[in-house]
């Protein structure tokens, strides 16, 4: 993984550019990485049940002997029929008991409506502001144990990744060395142009301390130093060293879509809350807007993924880290919809597509 000092959010790799994918290498500039071969010429995804009442009433009949009586007086009259439900009664006759109470009528109990079911969900991104540095004086020189606790480091990348503390391989040297190292030119008279950082196919993570990015007025920067750091050890903690950069390249490498390098913040910034809670996470790891300019963290391509159901964080992990399975690339409406945020930043665009 190179990484390129260039001021912040200033130019966006043309997808138009020529690259060379022979070699597994990446290179930075100005906040996005492409991949790069060794030639020195060439740089760089309900209703209740009720029961009916029914009420019978059993008249009573009363057998006389033939004592001569006739047959109708033999049998008493029926008696009256019973009075309708909830229908008043006639006061009874003075000095009478009163009637006991009829029984409620049965009613049905109430149904309520169910609601139509409308979705609370919203999109919650993660809010980060592009780094920006006008710097363009070699930056002190610094040590990496001076800023990063390694052993630590690695643990924290196997807490978020899920995988063995892997080991961390970090060289120390200049934009001038990491460009012979790389075999690419070097431009004394332009600092800016030089490779900052870069993880090589073999893992090995490249410090060009002297970089401007790293400083400014003189004055190291340690947020922006530990952010490149842990941001190239998530790289070589990744599957192969490659994390999804293959897949990145089938897409097609976009500045607003680029998987590898967002999926790669997005587990960076993790690993950057868990060793340095409350500090500022500086990358330059943003979309861009119809102006070139910076508008959306790239990490929220990841965290939209998760939140559409797309795909779950845990698939997306171990597939970054292991190899395990393949990432399932936006398509359609959901892609269209993050084209729309990720040039825009009006979350609006996503509504729709939230769980």
């Amino acid at each position: 993984m190179i990484e390129f000092e260039h001021l912040a959010a200033t130019a966006v790799a043309s997808p138009n550019a020529p690259q060379d994918i022979r070699n597994e290498g990446t290179l930075k500039v100005g906040g996005h990485e492409h991949r790069v071969d060794a030639a020195p010429q060439r740089l760089p995804h309900t209703h209740p049940q009720h029961a009916d009442i029914n009420r019978f009433f059993e008249g009573a009949s009363r057998v006389f002997g033939s004592d001569g009586a006739t047959p109708a007086a033999r049998h008493a009259p029926p008696p009256p029929p019973a009075p309708a439900l909830g229908a008043r009664m006639p006061p009874p006759p003075p000095g009478a008991l009163p009637l006991p109470p009829l029984p409620p009528a049965a009613r049905p109990a109430p149904v309520t409506a169910a609601a139509p079911r409308t979705s609370t969900q919203s999109f919650q991104p993660t809010e980060l502001k592009p780094f920006v540095n006008e710097n363009k004086q070699l930056s002190p020189r610094w040590s990496v144990k001076d800023y990063v606790d390694v052993d630590k480091l690695s643990a924290g990348i196997a807490a978020v990744l899920g995988i063995a503390p892997p080991r961390m391989d970090i060289a120390e040297t200049t934009m001038q060395g990491l460009s012979n190292v790389m075999s690419i030119p070097y431009y004394a008279d332009e600092p800016t142009l030089n490779p900052i950082a870069w993880t090589s196919p073999e893992g090995t993570i490249y410090m060009a301390t002297d970089a401007p990015e790293y400083s400014a007025g003189g004055v190291l920067d340690a947020a922006k130093i530990r952010s490149t750091i842990v941001h190239e050890s998530v790289h070589a903690a990744s599957h192969d060293h490659t994390g999804f950069q293959q897949t990145t390249k089938e897409a097609g490498i976009n500045a607003n879509w680029n998987y590898d390098e967002f999926a790669t913040d997005y587990f960076a910034h993790k690993v950057y809350q868990q060793l340095y809670p409350g500090a500022d996470y500086k990358t330059n790891y943003f979309t861009t807007d119809l102006g070139g300019r910076p508008k959306v963290w790239g990490g929220n391509l990841i965290a939209f993924m998760v939140q559409s159901g797309h795909m779950r964080e845990a698939d997306i992990t171990s597939a970054y880290a292991n190899g395990n399975g393949s990432l399932a690339l936006l398509e359609g409406e959901k892609l269209d919809a993050w084209k729309q945020y990720a040039k825009t930043g009006r979350a609006t665009a996503l509504q729709k597509h939230v769980q």
